[in-house]
C-alpha cells in the first residue's frame, strides 16, 4: 500500500494569521457601521422635539408681533421669563403624546425696544440626555 503523501508547496486554503487578520478588518468595518447607526438613531430621536421647539417659538412669535402691533402689550412688563410649556402634544402616526412639561419644556420671551423697531427674541428649551437644548429665534417688529 502505497500512501499519498502531499508536498507543503501543492496545500491550497488560508493560514491562520490570514484568517485573524481579515477577522479583525471585518469586525472594525461592523462597528463603525455600528456607531454610525446608532448616532443616525439618537438623531432621529430628537426630530420631534425640535419641531416641537420650533413650532412653539413660531406660536409664540405670531402672538407677541400681532400684540406689538396693535399695542396690545407693554412689552418690558408683561412677558414672564422661563416660562414651563405644559401642553401635551400627540405626533400622530401611532406615537405616544408627548409631554412637555415631563421634557423641561421652557419658553423664553425678551422684547427690547432698538432704534425703531421691537427686537423680539424666543428662546424654546428643553431636556435631552441629561443636558438642556435651547433653540433661539429673533425677528423685528416696527414700533408705532
Amino acid at each position: 500500500m502505497k500512501i499519498n503523501e502531499k508536498s507543503a508547496g501543492n496545500q491550497s486554503g488560508f493560514t491562520l494569521i490570514e484568517v485573524m487578520i481579515a477577522s479583525i478588518i471585518l469586525l472594525t468595518g461592523l462597528l463603525a457601521i455600528g456607531a454610525a447607526f446608532s448616532q443616525g438613531m439618537q438623531v432621529l430621536a430628537q426630530l420631534p422635539l425640535q419641531m416641537i421647539a420650533k413650532e412653539k417659538m413660531a406660536e409664540a412669535l405670531d402672538q407677541i408681533t400681532a400684540n406689538l402691533e396693535n399695542g396690545a402689550i407693554n412689552p418690558v412688563s408683561t412677558i414672564p421669563a422661563n416660562q414651563p410649556l405644559t401642553e401635551i402634544v400627540n405626533l400622530g402616526n401611532g406615537r405616544p403624546p408627548l409631554d412637555l412639561g415631563a421634557l423641561g419644556f421652557q419658553r423664553t420671551i425678551r422684547v427690547t425696544p432698538v432704534a425703531n423697531v421691537w427686537e423680539v427674541q424666543i428662546d424654546v428649551s428643553y431636556m435631552r440626555a441629561g443636558r438642556r437644548i435651547t433653540h433661539t429665534q429673533t425677528v423685528q417688529v416696527r414700533r408705532n
